[in-house]
């Protein structure tokens, strides 16, 4: 369990047990759509990310992960945190590939990081292990590493202030996402 302010969005280690509690019913719906779409639906989006980044929390929102099989466990909450999400056919087991990312990280994290994400969990699973978990959530550093955790990573990559990248920019964030990614099939 994360208690955090109301305002923020949670990712972490493990499956959300209720999304009922701290999601929108929009939000809900969204999360609903997200289990069979082929591309990354926004759970929470631009809009509702600016708006909480600009508010005040009123109260408290309790986030319930479960994880069976760890060797670790990380979170991250933000106000800022844009969420995207998709379910991928990973050696016939639907599993979550998910994004968390600031606007700074737009248009690079909206357009790629969530999709890297599927792409990993598909060919690391078909040339080595099915992939252990039920989630896989790439979350934005400002850095230019990353770090992995089980079901969470945090990689680096972000574009300029005016959104535009070199293609370095964008082949070193694809290139961390995939290696930390990977790390949950060989930490």
């Amino acid at each position: 369990e994360i208690t955090a302010p109301n305002d923020m969005v949670v990712g972490a280690t493990g499956e959300l047990m209720n999304a009922d509690k701290v999601l929108s019913a929009t939000q809900r719906k969204r999360l609903k759509d997200a289990e069979t779409s082929k591309t990354p639906v926004l759970i929470v989006s631009e809009e509702e990310a600016r708006a909480a980044e600009k508010g005040k929390p009123t109260g408290t929102k309790t986030w319930i992960f479960e994880a069976k099989n760890v060797r670790d466990f990380a979170f991250a909450a933000s106000r800022k945190f844009i969420w995207d999400a998709m379910k991928v056919d990973v050696e016939g087991k639907k599993v979550w590939a998910m994004s968390l990312y600031p606007k700074e990280g737009n248009p690079l994290w909206g357009q790629y990081s969530t999709m890297v994400v599927a792409h990993t969990l598909r060919s690391y699973s078909k040339h080595s292990v099915a992939y252990p978990y039920p989630v896989a959530y790439s979350c934005h550093a400002t850095s230019g590493g990353g770090m992995e955790y089980p079901m969470i990573s945090f990689n680096g990559g972000r574009p300029e202030p005016d959104g535009t990248y070199s293609e370095a920019t964008k082949a070193g964030m694809i290139g961390v996402i995939i290696h930390e990614v990977g790390h949950n099939f060989f930490p």
